[in-house]
């Protein structure tokens, strides 16, 4: 008897091998397949981004101007800054010519409106058509004051040259959106030891800065957790670097996006190959680990 059962434990160990070395063929096959799928999906891509080229084109050109304007402003800030009387008075008498071009259209435009009504009235039978309301026309614009004129354009001159590439920018619009939310809980974390190293070392490049905190030496309340002054001018360097962001991010965005939509399909597939194969090589390597255990243990 036991001469007859040795067989069928070697055919049984047989087939198992061989049923695994199919899964391994399948497998690899799976991965050869969708590997040609990801370099096709790469020609789909190509095919995709051909017809946006054009789009792309001016949108650099578009991020150039920005940069260019950028540079020209923060270059003639100074002059306008020393002249600031007459870019001023300029400026103001732009807004008074503005304010009544508007008043005379609107005038205008309700003698029409009433012109119309009158007519209508006159005649029997005929409804009295309702025009929209635009008011009497009236429009108030705050005149420039020559000093709020100088101040601005000389911050302009001293602090827009810092913000020169995406990670200045980002940084501050960052650091302003979330501060207010993650300082409080740097401050309170940071008597706390390693706590409060591994919470600044997380949050705190989003956040301004979080001393002197409770309990330091130097605390005074309300003087930590704030942003630096000049903040409005901080807004319009940031304004003033969106061709940054134009070169930077949303060209580089537009591209991957298009190829990303083409190889989505065959790069997820081949993922799926890559787990399945770690799988097997993980369950081979188990098998052998506990056959070993079971022989010498």
């Amino acid at each position: 008897m036991p001469s007859k059962k040795k067989p069928k434990s070697k055919s049984k160990s047989k087939s198992k091998q061989k049923k695994s070395a199919k899964n391994l063929v399948s497998i690899c096959a799976h991965f050869v397949e969708h590997g040609a799928f990801l370099l096709f999906s790469v020609f789909n891509g190509l095919l995709l981004f051909v017809p946006q080229i054009w789009a792309l084109i001016q949108l650099v050109v578009v991020g150039l101007v920005l940069l260019i304007l950028r540079k020209f402003i923060i270059f003639i800030s100074p002059f306008i800054a020393r002249n600031a009387s007459l870019f001023a008075f300029i400026f103001n008498a732009i807004i008074f010519v503005i304010e009544i071009v508007v008043f005379v259209i609107a005038e205008a435009v309700n003698l029409v409106f009433g012109i119309i009504k009158d007519i209508e009235r006159a005649i029997p039978g005929i409804p009295v058509t309702k025009f929209p309301d635009i008011g009497d026309g009236k429009v108030h614009i705050d005149e420039v004051d020559s000093t709020e004129v100088r101040k601005r354009f000389n911050e302009i001159s001293r602090e827009c040259p810092k913000y020169n590439g995406l990670d200045k920018i980002s940084d501050h619009i960052t650091k302003q959106s979330l501060s207010p939310y993650l300082c409080p809980v740097i401050r309170v974390a940071k008597p706390l030891g390693w706590v409060g190293n591994a919470t600044q070392t997380l949050l705190g490049p989003f956040s301004y800065n979080a001393e002197p905190y409770p309990g330091h030496r130097g605390h005074v309340k309300n003087i930590n957790c704030e942003p630096p002054e000049d903040q409005d001018v901080a807004w319009s360097c940031v304004i003033l670097g969106s061709g940054y962001f134009v070169l930077e991010v949303l060209i580089p965005s537009l591209i991957g996006g298009i190829f990303l939509f083409a190889m989505a399909g065959p790069i997820l597939k081949l993922i799926g190959d890559f787990l399945a194969l770690a799988s097997y090589f993980i369950k081979k390597a188990l098998h052998i680990l506990f056959r070993y255990i079971l022989r010498y243990v």
